[in-house]
């Protein structure tokens, strides 16, 4: 695989204090549904479902080494014995819902999303104008895209703002679009800022 497939194996982590940084630029409420595209070991979508009320929370990565990590971390927070009794854990525990998914997200099933994040800074600007126009043509009910390198121009999506965020390798940034209103109209969501400066597997736990 390659970046004809939009698979990029070059890897790096946002902070918990970046995770709380957008979860606090980003009102999640328990309607939401909420996606991270290239989710890695999963530790964004952990924090996510952990810090705020989502009825739902999806990590869909390629490499399935990184899978199986995330389905590790959250077998240990499930406290079962193995990872294939977490089928149903998080539903039965807190009546949400919390997923990970070994498969290429520009080929996976998102269309239940309100809100996506991807760690895109490897990202080709084609590859994030191929999952731009999958967000359009899929996304129905899509709130807030938050991209961590800025999209293309898009027709679909208003850039809100962008936030200074930790990560792995340094000082990094995410940039927070909300979905354009009123059909083509040009206003969009504003977010409330911070004063912050600014073959396939589905697991269900």
């Amino acid at each position: 695989m390659s970046k004809k497939d939009h698979v990029y194996l070059t890897y790096g982590t946002i902070s918990k204090k970046g995770v709380r940084q957008l979860l606090k630029d980003i009102p999640l409420s328990a309607n939401d549904v909420f996606y991270d595209l290239g989710s890695g070991i999963g530790n964004v979508c952990m924090q996510v479902f952990q810090e705020s009320r989502v009825k739902k929370c999806v990590g869909i990565e390629y490499d399935i080494e990184r899978h199986n990590h995330a389905l590790e971390d959250a077998r240990e927070a499930s406290e079962v014995s193995d990872v294939s009794d977490v089928s149903d854990v998080s539903k039965r525990e807190t009546g949400r819902d919390l997923q990970f998914r070994n498969e290429n997200f520009m080929q996976s099933d998102i269309s239940d999303a309100t809100v996506l994040f991807t760690d895109s800074i490897m990202f080709s600007l084609k590859t994030l104008r191929q999952l731009e126009t999958k967000v359009r043509a899929s996304c129905p009910n899509l709130r807030y895209f938050v991209s961590m390198r800025k999209l293309p121009k898009s027709t679909a999506l208003s850039y809100n703002h962008m936030r200074y965020v930790p990560a792995s390798w340094g000082k990094s940034h995410y940039y927070v679009y909300a979905t354009r209103v009123d059909g083509g109209d040009r206003r969009s969501r504003r977010i409330r800022r911070s004063r912050t400066p600014v073959h396939t597997k589905t697991h269900r736990l």
